[in-house]
């Protein structure tokens, strides 16, 4: 059966690039267009449920995220999440001072970062996540917590981060662990990557 593919987006400059490459891949989407771009912590709050708990969802960006090619069979992966690692610990990036300003984070300075502007998951893995995140609705959190709170659900759950299915250029790119070969992302061993996110200050690489 398709995964979903969820998107919660405004009109921006890049969309048209976004939704072209979502043609190279096999799914269903779910496209969700506010007014207003609710912030990337709201957003989750207006994602419907869905009752196909074993199917699968993608989640990523629009704007700076871009597919190259068709995803694996993820019922064949072993795992009920994947991820995109960027291969950089907190303590070293952006959010070492969100780290230590909010306490509940503290125990991520030494954990490796997974990029939450896309990964995939099963249906009822990804309303457990939305449900980890309702318990912070009464916690004063910047809108851009999604990333730390994404990092932190993920301490507790069993998942694989995978490059040549997400990479987000941010670090991958500046250690060479992917490359930009005649207009297309690859793995430093040449392989396609499936989706894309240009995270961070990188976006004008993609």
């Amino acid at each position: 059966m398709k995964p979903y593919l969820i998107n919660v987006y405004t009109k921006t400059e890049h969309l048209d690039r976004f939704f072209e490459s979502v043609k190279k891949i096999n799914i269903e989407e779910i496209n969700i267009q506010p007014p207003q771009y609710p912030g990337n912590l709201n957003r989750f709050k207006l994602i419907p449920e869905f009752t196909d708990k074993k199917r699968w969802i993608i989640f990523t960006d629009t704007e700076d995220v871009i597919f190259q090619s068709d995803f694996p069979d993820f019922d064949n992966i072993g795992f009920d999440i994947v991820v995109a690692p960027e291969n950089e610990i907190h303590k070293n990036s952006y959010w070492k001072s969100f780290c230590e300003k909010y306490p509940i984070f503290e125990d991520l300075k030494e954990r490796q970062i997974y990029n939450a502007g896309c990964f995939a998951m099963r249906v009822n893995k990804f309303f457990k996540f939305i449900k980890f995140l309702n318990t912070f609705n009464k916690v004063e959190l910047p809108q851009n917590m999604d990333q730390l709170l994404f990092n932190k659900w993920l301490s507790t759950q069993d998942f694989i981060a995978d490059l040549t299915i997400f990479a987000p250029l941010y670090k991958n790119y500046e250690l060479g662990l992917i490359k930009k070969e005649e207009g297309i992302w690859k793995t430093k061993n040449g392989k396609i990557i499936n989706c894309v996110h240009a995270n961070g200050n990188l976006k004008d690489l993609l």
